[in-house]
């Protein structure tokens, strides 16, 4: 098993009907990572991810406004 970060259009044209589990989209919209089988191939990607444990440093990047699509402002900073 593996994530995938690709762009909204390529998962609605390639891997909408293919995907057993919804796409969770970035705060933009116009990409998301989808979790596919290993048996699955996704040949047009941004990023792979092996583990859950990636896809949550690439999430919580300090770096980025990404966190901003999974945590409050409070949270991220240690308030709750």
């Amino acid at each position: 098993m593996g994530y995938y970060l690709i762009t909204a259009a390529e998962y609605t044209t390639n891997h909408e009907s293919n995907c057993d589990h919804d796409p969770a989209y970035t705060l933009d919209g116009t990409k998301c990572i989808i979790h596919v089988d290993e048996d699955y191939t996704v040949s047009d990607y941004i990023q792979y991810f092996a583990d859950g444990n990636s896809v949550n440093e690439w999430r919580f990047d300090p770096d980025t406004t990404e966190w901003q699509n999974w945590e409050t402002t409070d949270e991220h900073n240690g308030i709750m």
